[in-house]
């Protein structure tokens, strides 16, 4: 069983509140050798370069990381739960992972057996 939830209303709230930061993405690399957030990464760097990574340096776009993590109902059960969620990289990494910045994108259940 899968489940998809209301993705704009969860974006729109973030706009609402004023937590993006796009002026993160104009950020360049810093010049040492720790990569202290995704702003620092090459492979982002290099990704603002292209026509889509232009929309994010405009304001007129948002990036998201992907995350999800399984968990077991209970000892006793075999159903699994793995929830979808993504956080924007343009809000302030301190900020980023905060329960209310989080989008909910969805999540799906399995079913497995002991054999």
């Amino acid at each position: 069983m899968n489940y998809v939830f209301d993705l704009k209303s969860q974006i729109q709230s973030l706009f609402d509140r004023n937590v993006i930061d796009f002026s993160l993405a104009r950020k360049s690399a810093q010049s040492n050798q720790f990569i202290s957030d995704i702003h620092d990464e090459e492979c982002y760097q290099d990704f603002l370069k292209t026509k889509e990574g232009e929309g994010v340096l405009n304001g007129n776009g948002i990036k998201f990381i992907v995350n999800t993590d399984g968990i077991e109902i209970s000892d006793k059960s075999n159903i699994t739960i793995w929830p979808v969620y993504l956080a924007v990289s343009e809000i302030p990494l301190e900020k980023r992972y905060c329960l209310e910045n989080i989008i909910v994108a969805g999540y799906f259940n399995s079913c497995f057996s002991y054999n």
